[in-house]
């Protein structure tokens, strides 16, 4: 912990190694997320290592929420650029989405009974096999 290199003023800084140890996340996880622009860091020690404020702490806990909410990565960089992002809204229409897909996946797990007989020994779908059954 320090202070963020050029701005005079001392703030609690974070290196990256003791931002994974704190977080739970690994040093690669915040290498990638630098990488993508999700969670630049505010600033390089004269060495060049990454150096995190408590502003990009606070932006990483707003990802860690959304990912355990299972936004992905890329949903979870649009909102947090978006202003006019609100937490409620997002996670209603992300829960309906999540609901559609669930939805989805029970009709599946329900057409494999079906679908099996059809598939024992079939090396190439054709036409009348489980292909009807993805109409439903």
């Amino acid at each position: 912990m320090g202070s963020l290199p050029g701005s005079g003023e001392p703030e609690q800084t974070w290196k990256i190694g003791a931002l994974a140890r704190s977080t739970g996340l690994t040093v690669r996880a915040l290498h990638h997320y630098d990488h993508i622009g999700l969670l630049t860091p505010s600033g390089r020690t004269d060495a060049g290592h990454r150096v995190y404020s408590a502003g990009d702490v606070a932006r990483l806990y707003r990802i860690s929420l959304l990912r355990r909410l299972g936004f992905p990565l890329g949903q979870i960089a649009a909102v947090l650029d978006d202003p006019q992002w609100q937490l409620p809204a997002a996670v209603q229409r992300h829960l309906a989405h999540t609901r559609r897909r669930a939805a989805a996946a029970a009709r599946l797990w329900l057409a494999w009974p079906s679908w099996l007989p059809n598939l024992i020994g079939v090396t190439t779908p054709h036409r009348g096999s489980c292909c009807r059954h993805w109409r439903r």
